[in-house]
């Protein structure tokens, strides 16, 4: 409202004063938000020239009294309608939800050529790292790289030898390091990343094939067990800071393709495996960085012979799948002993991978008919120690690799059709674990 005289406005302030008190505060605010733009000003932060004419106790009553009615104007103003002086109140903004992403398969770009057999490992940067194997060709000594942030494939520097079912263990340094298998089994060899060349790395004392590599929590590398050399039994350790192995210890019995799990304790722990048993071992033994010494520890239910897989739970628990047994078993390192779970499908040959939330994924291995690989996949919760099914691959696998991406997605890449070769896989995949 705009005023036209000075009495007016003096004569709605008495107005109003006499109208209900509850109606007070606002019609004293918009009474003098409607005057208050035609009230003459001498400067800005000046008061009106009216109220400088007033009488002192004028002055004072009466600013007195329009400041409070003001100011409780304003605050019923402000309880009332939130947001806005005389207006609506606002909808409140709607919740944002999180995304929720499905678990599901997709192609990834095929490695260069189809392999089984082959060994992998995640560089410091994230990249894989594929190396050996076999294929209708024979042994392969070729190497590829996969990059997750270009989403392909690329060459890089072949091994000085062919090498089928051998190890590749990434060091502290960056570095990786392969041993056993191809023709000399005692030579080992070392990767370079930054390079792309692979170079000697001192010799084993037992030339290997198929043993089994731990990385030491000192940064050292275990080697045991294998088909090659004259005391198969006793273990071997490499120093990366002097290229040189030396023995240590000897394990409980003779064994190869056997599962190696470091344990969060420092220690190892080896499972399975053929050997002196022609069906395969249900024997298990542990070994100690700290003395050199191997102790036999309480075997599994089942015997696993080859094509096994083991997974460091977030528990310290150790999941342990395949080797010709389609029943997966538990170790518990507290109490040392063994617990059977429920079957799954396959029953060698196929991937596990941890998952970021503590879940293991199985993936691909050996069908119930003993001989053609499997598409499907299986998920395993170690808190509800239950298994679910997941979405199957594009392909069937036998004997390939997988690896954990930064971004929590797994990648699935090689292998075979049938447990006799059939076709070597070349086609990768991608699996998404999806979220709720």
């Amino acid at each position: 409202m705009n005023r036209s005289t000075e009495p007016d406005f003096d004569q709605r302030i008495a107005d109003w004063l006499e109208d209900d008190p509850n109606l007070a505060p606002r019609q004293a605010l918009e009474t003098v938000l409607a005057a208050y733009p035609s009230i003459p000003q001498r400067h800005t932060l000046r008061v009106p020239r009216r109220f400088s004419t007033m009488t002192l106790p004028f002055r004072i009553a009466t600013a007195a009294v329009i400041g409070v009615l003001v100011a409780g104007g304003a605050l019923l103003l402000l309880r009332t309608v939130p947001g806005s002086i005389g207006g609506p109140a606002p909808s409140p903004s709607p919740a944002t939800s999180p995304t929720t992403v499905a678990p599901s398969w997709t192609p990834a770009a095929s490695l260069g050529t189809g392999r089984v057999d082959f060994a992998a490992a995640t560089l410091a940067d994230g990249r894989i790292l594929i190396a050996g194997g076999s294929n209708e060709a024979g042994g392969l000594a070729s190497a590829e790289i996969y990059d997750p942030a270009a989403g392909t494939w690329t060459a890089t520097g072949a091994m000085i030898q062919t090498r089928a079912l051998h190890s590749l263990t990434r060091l502290s340094d960056g570095k990786v390091l392969a041993v056993g298998g191809g023709g000399d089994t005692s030579q080992a060899e070392m990767y370079d990343p930054a390079t792309g060349i692979w170079t000697p790395t001192g010799r084993l004392t037992n030339g290997r094939f198929q043993s089994m590599t731990a990385l030491l929590p000192d940064g050292r590398v275990l080697v045991a067990g294998g088909t090659e050399g004259a005391t198969p039994m006793a273990a071997e350790i490499y120093d990366p800071a002097t290229g040189a192995w030396r023995l240590t210890g000897v394990m409980t019995e003779w064994r190869a393709s056997s599962s190696t799990t470091g344990l969060a304790d420092g220690t190892v722990l080896v499972a399975g495996g053929f050997g002196q048993s022609p069906g395969g071992s249900t024997s298990a033994e542990i070994y100690d960085p700290r003395t050199g010494a191997w102790t036999a520890t309480e075997s599994m239910a089942n015997a696993r012979s080859d094509g096994q897989t083991s997974t460091l739970l977030g528990d310290g628990r150790v999941l342990v799948t395949g080797g010709g047994s389609a029943t997966p078993e538990l170790y518990d390192p507290a109490k040392r002993t063994w617990t059977a779970t429920a079957a799954v499908e396959t029953s060698a040959g196929e991937t596990a991978t941890a998952l970021p939330d503590g879940r293991v994924l199985i993936a691909g291995g050996l069908g119930a008919d003993g001989t053609n690989a499997v598409t499907s996949a299986t998920i395993f919760d170690p808190t509800a120690n239950l298994w679910s099914g997941t979405l199957p691959m594009s392909d069937a696998r036998l004997s390939g690799e997988a690896a954990l991406l930064a971004d929590g997605r797994v990648l699935v890449f090689g292998g075979s059709t049938t447990g006799g070769g059939g076709t070597y896989r070349a086609s990768s995949e991608l699996y998404e674990p999806g979220r709720p």
